[in-house]
């Protein structure tokens, strides 16, 4: 296989270790997402109250928020390639402490580090924007993105229907060996990376300030996508337990099904990338909000029923991915040298979005049950419209 050894910045790369690295991507930040179906098995094997269970999603996308910070930058100041590995290094041992763990305290502490170290991920994305042609570039990250909320909602998938069959610590050990196996074709497939920075960690993190003072349109971007994902996450956050309670008296399966009913939908729209250039950036994300606004009413009106729950499902991720794919593949166009720096301004305040929306959809359920979830998830799409409106001219 050809990897990225024999590729030129801007050549553009096979098709071939194009679908390998997606793939990768794929199956990497499916861990984050695991604990979302489990969260009522986890609360009961744990003998834990929802809220407590719910901070095992709160503390898994608050770590990815946190590596994405400190971690994904130092692709462009040491070699991208070592600081991967070293992630699924970590990754794996977090996996296991997850599948071991036998208090709540031991499961929010293996959250937070496989958060943490579930961030190399998102060090493909400039890597596979780097060595696309230019009339590639804002497809091929279509295409990661895509493969990036495919896994999202494959862990989802995963996690519901291969819990409800081994149970839950089965599968996170599961998923440590799969971990493993990423972390050896990644040792083959990558070469080691040229830096984009010459200076100190502290210089790079302050140089991360000056790129968002020299490119508004990356803080701008981020935040719409932020809303938006927030918005999406309040939907799974607490999916497990409404599918528990009247009138669906369902377990960690069925919210596997209604995830692949995602899945399929992402799929479908992989390809959406390669419509930014032709139709704007704008464009994309004034329909996304709106397929997203007219999710959440589909939700509070039927949400009780399998029919309405499916077409919310459907009209959130096509919304939620249409916001993403146009912002992400427009800031990291800005400047290829500096593109994994970027990407960590960008995805920071996106996962600090969706920690948001996580953490809002669990007082939200607790007070108000599946009504706060609906009315968290419609303010929080009213907030990227107006987060959109204000740096229209960004």
């Amino acid at each position: 296989m050809e990897n990225f050894r024999t590729l030129q910045v801007n050549r553009g790369i096979p098709r071939q270790t194009l679908w390998t690295v997606i793939v990768m991507a794929m199956l990497t930040v499916a861990n984050l997402h695991y604990n979302v179906p489990l969260l009522e098995s986890i609360r009961v094997s744990m003998g834990a109250s929802p809220l407590e269970a719910n901070i095992v999603t709160v503390l898994t996308q608050g770590g990815y928020a946190f590596g994405l910070l400190f971690i994904v930058a130092l692709g462009d100041l040491f070699d991208a390639r070592k600081v991967i590995l070293g992630n699924f290094c970590v990754l794996v041992a977090a996996l296991l402490l997850m599948a071991l763990g036998r208090h709540m305290v031991w499961l929010w502490v293996a959250s937070v580090l496989t958060g943490l170290s579930s961030v190399a991920v998102q060090m493909y994305i400039p890597m596979v924007s780097k060595y696309s042609r230019p009339h590639d570039k804002a497809r091929h990250v279509g295409y990661v993105v895509s493969g990036i909320i495919v896994g999202v909602l494959l862990g989802r998938t995963l996690g519901g229907l291969i819990g409800a069959w081994v149970g839950w610590r089965w599968l996170y050990g599961g998923a440590a060996l799969l971990m493993v196996l990423c972390a050896w074709v990644a040792k083959g497939l990558l070469p080691p990376m040229d830096v984009g920075f010459r200076g100190t960690y502290g210089g790079l993190l302050r140089s991360i300030v000056g790129i968002v003072k020299e490119w508004p349109e990356v803080w701008a971007g981020a935040l719409r996508s932020a809303f938006a994902f927030a918005a999406f996450n309040v939907l799974w956050a607490c999916m497990a337990f409404h599918l528990a309670g009247e009138p669906f008296r369902r377990g960690s399966e069925t919210v596997g099904l209604l995830c692949l009913c995602g899945l399929l939908t992402s799929m479908a729209v992989a390809n959406m990338g390669k419509y930014v250039d032709r139709w704007g950036v704008r464009r994309f994300n004034r329909a996304g909000f709106i397929l997203m606004a007219l999710a959440w009413c589909v939700l509070g009106l039927w949400g009780n029923g399998y029919g309405g729950l499916i077409a919310g499902i459907v009209l959130l991720d096509v919304g939620h991915q249409s916001v993403g794919v146009a912002n992400q593949s427009h800031v990291l166009s800005l400047s290829p040298q500096a593109s994994n720096r970027i990407n960590t301004v960008y995805m920071t305040i996106y996962f600090l979005g969706g920690t948001l929306g996580t953490l809002l959809a669990g007082l939200g359920w607790k007070y108000l049950g599946w009504q706060g979830i609906v009315i968290t998830g419609l303010g929080l799409v009213l907030m990227g419209v107006t987060a959109g409106w204000m740096t229209r001219r960004k």
